[in-house]
């Protein structure tokens, strides 16, 4: 071994090291300028210099004993660092500067399965050269470091940088983890870190703090994800071409923004606070027809940018919080799972479900072209904990494959320019108003409304409407049932059915059935023809009814119709006359004339 001590000035170490160790101590701080390739022959064991001011070095390569260099001022790097090729083992190299020039990597710095440390205490740790090729690649800085070289090849990442608002910026040719090295995970004081793996993978083992700085996460070839490491942060911006995953409980960042560019490739993130979709180094969240799934574990879920999933699906989960924003939506499937969500719109989602948890909160989605209240995921239909439900197509057609369950709430169903039908789902809830185009029917056997108020506005466009127990016609978004000429078609199957707004059908039929119980209420009714069916109908009035048709099959129930202009008892339908079972009939036109073209049978 060769030991120098109290070196200052230039060594010509320009010979055949023969596996030996060589150590230098500048003791006083002096400039150690080392001349020549040190072991261009044959490799030392290993290389120390301590103590040094300014250390000059030329191309070193060492066995498995590594090469370790501090110096005071600086560390000037005039050749390649490394192992030599027929090395049992590769030996870690560690530069460490403790002044404020920091380390500057401008040659190669070759560790193989080594491990790198580089530091500067007071400065920063720059690359202008490299790459940089270790196992553990350790940065400990004071300052802005960035070490961007695109052929710089480690396996581990860990970081340290000490100083207010100083960032760290790291690309690897291929696949690295955030892990443990000289330090764990990656640490700035509110400085931003942005990492890229070009080729590969870019995994979290250990986490990320930033503070208030911002995280950029790039995979460009391949995939960000976390195994157990967290991001805390400002705002954080993954971008990748494959499915990423960042679902470990501790993330917490105030921002995400995401592109994922490979097809059918999605993104899942989990955060344990309260995040927004914003603006980042992307704006929003965007894959090319991949799943996209957010969640705010104890807080709320915002949307200022779009979430846009293209053919795939969306679940939205805030099972403390709300979810809301004016960032539009796009998906196959919208999943919303909150406490509430009072206000979310879309571009172009085909199925919404969603379950709102917290009492008496309201639920409210609008999109432009047609969509149904469907399945996604493990969310069925549309559920509020007593919360209103607004649900809204401006442009196409809603649709109810499964059920919008809003408990003692109302539910607002509009189809501006189109139609609201049921296909297999129902209503539950307290007041029910319907708004559409287009002919509307809400005909599933479940459906139970204590009240239903609905406005179709396209000319000759009806409604009909089942309840499977008793409903009154009555006030909502809008004052009882109106048609432009449509007909309307109500049916109480278990219950009453009571009037006590009006319905309104124009020139068109309407049609009244409750078989298990009684019609009435003072509501007016419009129509060309009325046909009432039910167990009685004690009083019915209407302000222009061309033609009358009423079963009444209750025993000794009585009918009674009032209305001021001639009507005719005539056949509505299926129902031909009026006829009871026993029951008195009263039949009254008060200014104009009573005709009867079928039977009047009591």
């Amino acid at each position: 071994n060769i030991i120098f001590n109290n070196v200052s000035g230039s060594l010509n170490a320009d010979v055949a090291a023969n596996n030996r160790t060589l150590t230098l101590n500048a003791g006083t701080g002096g400039t150690v300028n080392l001349v020549g390739a040190v072991g261009n022959v044959e490799a030392l064991q290993a290389l120390t210099v301590t103590n040094a001011g300014t250390v000059n070095l030329p191309a070193v390569t060492t066995r498995g004993g590594g090469i370790s260099v501090t110096a005071q001022t600086a560390i000037n790097l005039n050749g390649t660092l490394g192992s030599t090729a027929n090395s049992p083992t590769d030996g870690n190299i560690s530069l460490s500067v403790a002044g404020v020039v920091g380390l500057n990597i401008s040659q190669s710095v070759n560790a193989g399965t080594g491990n790198v440390s580089l530091t500067a205490t007071a400065g920063a740790v720059t690359e202008t050269g490299g790459p940089i090729t270790a196992s553990v690649l350790t940065v400990q800085a004071a300052k802005t470091s960035t070490l961007t070289v695109a052929t710089n090849d480690v396996t581990t990442l860990a970081a340290n940088i000490t100083s207010l608002n100083q960032s760290l910026s790291y690309t690897d040719a291929t696949t690295f983890d955030v892990g443990t090295g000289g330090v764990t995970g990656i640490t700035t004081n509110n400085g931003n870190v942005t990492l890229t793996a070009t080729t590969g993978n870019l995994t979290l083992s250990q986490g990320i703090a930033a503070g208030l700085g911002n995280v950029s996460l790039t995979a460009t070839a391949g995939a960000v994800t976390e195994s157990t490491g967290a991001v805390l942060g400002n705002v954080l911006t993954v971008q990748a071409q494959n499915t990423s995953l960042l679902t470990t409980a501790t993330n917490n960042v105030a921002t995400l923004a995401a592109n994922i560019t490979g097809a059918n490739q999605g993104l899942s993130y989990t955060d344990a606070n309260t995040f927004d979709v914003g603006t980042g180094g992307v704006i929003g969240i965007t894959t090319i027809n991949g799943d996209i799934v957010l969640t705010a574990t104890t807080g709320n879920l915002t949307l200022t940018q779009q979430v846009n999933a293209g053919t795939a699906n969306v679940a939205l989960s805030a099972p403390n919080g709300s979810i809301s924003g004016a960032g539009l939506i796009t998906a196959n499937g919208l999943g919303v799972e909150a406490q509430s969500a009072p206000t979310l719109n879309a571009s172009a989602v085909n199925t919404l479900a969603a379950n709102i948890t917290g009492l008496n909160n309201p639920f409210s989605f609008t999109q432009a072209g047609t969509f149904d209240v469907g399945t996604v995921g493990p969310i069925v239909g549309v559920t509020t904990n007593n919360g209103n439900v607004t649900l809204t197509a401006t442009t196409g057609d809603l649709t109810l494959s499964q059920n919008v369950d809003a408990g003692a709430a109302n539910v607002s169903l509009t189809a501006t320019l189109g139609a609201v039908t049921e296909s297999t789902g129902a209503v539950l809830g307290n007041v029910l108003t319907v708004q559409a185009q287009n002919t509307s029917l809400l005909t599933t056997a479940t459906n139970n409304v204590a009240t239903l108020a609905a406005n179709i506005t396209g000319a000759n466009q009806g409604l009909s409407y089942t309840d499977a127990n008793t409903f009154d016609v009555g006030t909502g978004g809008v004052i009882g049932i109106t048609t432009i000429n449509g007909d309307i078609v109500l049916t109480a199957t278990t219950g009453n059915l009571t009037l006590t707004q009006q319905v309104n059908a124009g020139t068109a039929n309407v049609a009244l059935s409750a078989p298990n119980g009684s019609i009435s209420g003072a509501g007016l009714i419009t129509a060309n023809g009325l046909g009432v069916e039910a167990q009685s109908a004690p009083t019915l009035n209407a302000s222009a009814v061309n033609t009358l048709a009423a079963n009444i099959t209750g025993l000794n129930n009585p009918f009674s119709f009032t209305q001021a202009g001639t009507f005719d008892v005539g056949t509505v339908g299926p129902i031909v006359g009026v006829t009871t079972n026993n029951g008195d009939v009263t039949l009254t036109a008060s200014l104009g004339n009573l005709t009867l073209s079928q039977n009047v049978n009591a």
